[in-house]
């Protein structure tokens, strides 16, 4: 399934035949040696040299009896061969190169690849025998790599959001918990994928209501200087607030952004609201943002760190809830229950950082 696709052309008797070439194919000492190795056997070959955690045959555990894979023999009695012989089938297969290169196509150009680009880059691996770097130079130099209608067709996972805010914000990262936990919050926990497939490539999976509203509340509390270990730089600041806009915009995202993006920046400026943050404890509660009243101070750097609210003594962490998610929840509980509005700078940055164009790669 991961090398041929799910439509690859296998039958369930492939998937059979594919487990008994497998057997015998295993891992030395798994938990580095603290456990006895129940599969020892007496004179076994290099077991003793073989490290903890490294690849390992075992021949007494493998079916010595004949094979048909994808219709090709595999004759009994081949041993490790065998499992050889099934990663080669594999990876000269023409399923298999269709499928890389919609996997490539999907990453570099647009979540649905256009077909003749596929096509292609899948002659290309089949003709370089899996050149991975030759695939990609097919995709770099096509006409559908620069086909204006996938430029920024692709929207960032929440790992290259929050990846992305933080090199944009030139932030000096000091403790990383309170990311792990705001990546969490955002539906993609650090390793955290059930699947073996991993996290999707596609907008739909990260595009909803409630996530981009968890992805703004990011970008705010960020740009409010309040998230605990993250450390900004000094930011541009000033009373004429069309030019802070520019400048914030040339920084952030090139200066380009559409008009009603654009609108919705300079609302903040000419009716002076403030945008605070009301954060999830749960995931049915979803973060929304309120309006609050004028800002007597617009330089976020000099905006006081925001107090940590009152929390019940010994009160146990939600179900699903771990350490570094509630200290993200703290981090925007803070923000939330501040006096002070987020100053101008920081509305402005956060804005930015959570519009349409930024949640574009």
């Amino acid at each position: 399934m991961h090398t041929l696709g799910v439509d690859g052309g296998y039958t369930q008797k492939d998937v059979q035949e594919v487990a008994r070439c497998f057997t015998g194919w295993s891992i030395h000492q798994p938990f580095g040696g603290q456990r006895r190795d129940r599969f020892a056997r007496p004179g076994m070959p290099g077991a003793a040299d073989v490290p903890p955690g490294s690849f390992i045959y075992r021949d007494w555990a493998h079916d010595q009896g004949e094979k048909v894979v994808l219709g090709v023999k595999i004759p009994a009695g081949g041993g490790k061969r065998d499992g050889d012989m099934v990663l080669t089938l594999l990876a000269r297969h023409p399923s298999t190169a269709r499928f890389i290169a919609t996997k490539l196509c999907r990453r570099f150009v647009a979540d649905e690849p256009p077909a003749g680009l596929v096509a292609r880059v899948a002659a290309t691996f089949e003709r370089t025998q899996g050149d991975i770097r030759a695939c990609l130079q097919t995709i770099f130099e096509s006409p559908e790599f620069f086909d204006p209608a996938v430029y920024q067709a692709k929207v960032k996972t929440p790992l290259e959001f929050v990846a992305s805010t933080l090199r944009a914000a030139g932030a000096e990262i000091t403790d990383a918990q309170v990311l792990t936990g705001a990546l969490a919050r955002m539906g993609m926990p650090l390793y955290g994928c059930q699947p073996p497939t991993g996290y999707k490539d596609v907008a739909e999976a990260w595009v909803n209501t409630g996530a981009l509203l968890n992805r703004l509340n990011f970008a705010l509390v960020l740009a409010s200087g309040n998230l605990p270990g993250v450390k900004l730089p000094p930011t541009a600041s000033g009373d004429d607030g069309r030019a802070l806009i520019e400048t914030l915009l040339a920084r952030y995202v090139g200066g380009s952004v559409s008009e009603t993006t654009y609108r919705a920046l300079e609302d903040i400026i000419g009716d002076r609201t403030r945008l605070k943050v009301r954060t999830p404890t749960t995931p049915d509660n979803e973060p929304v943002l309120e309006e609050d009243g004028d800002a007597e101070n617009d330089d976020a750097s000099m905006m006081p760190a925001m107090p940590r609210p009152r929390r019940t003594p010994g009160k146990a962490f939600a179900p699903g809830v771990n350490p570094a998610m509630r200290r993200y929840d703290l981090a925007l509980e803070a923000l939330a229950q501040a006096d002070a509005p987020l100053p101008l700078t920081a509305q402005l940055t956060g804005l930015i950082l959570g519009s349409p164009e930024f949640q574009r790669r």
